[in-house]
């Protein structure tokens, strides 16, 4: 039996994919259907839709988007500091990684949405693969 580099290098992609899914936050990040992500999706936009009654925000958050849901998510760890602690709680995340995500990543992605230069997409995109990479 011979063992090709691509072989070695499928191996260590499944094994360090298993770990991945071990990580909630990855796992709400990339995967289409979560229930933690779903529920806590749904606690924010009650949250949010109790305190404004633009239209525009209601029709967002009622659209039922998984983007929106991910980006409610990401703006709620950079705003929330409680919300940012209660994820640190869950299986699978580390703490050192989510507290360098929290100061030095998602500021400046924030900000850039606010200033106009990325779209909610490309925002919760570009977090992603932040997250990933850390």
């Amino acid at each position: 039996m011979s063992c090709t580099l691509t072989s070695l290098r499928d191996e260590m992609h499944i094994a360090c994919e298993k770990e991945r899914r071990r990580d909630t936050i990855y796992c709400m990040l990339t995967l289409e259907r979560h229930k933690t992500r779903d529920k806590l999706a749904q606690g924010i936009r009650k949250l949010v839709l109790s305190q404004t009654q633009h239209p525009a925000v209601h029709k967002m958050l009622n659209a039922g988007s998984v983007i929106i849901d991910r980006a409610m998510l990401l703006a709620a760890m950079y705003i929330e500091p409680d919300f940012l602690r209660y994820l640190m709680e869950q299986p699978g995340v580390c703490t050192s990684t989510m507290s360098e995500y929290a100061a030095n990543v998602l500021p400046s992605l924030v900000q850039d949405v606010l200033d106009g230069n990325l779209s909610v997409q490309d925002f919760v995109h570009n977090a992603t693969q932040a997250y990933v990479r850390l």
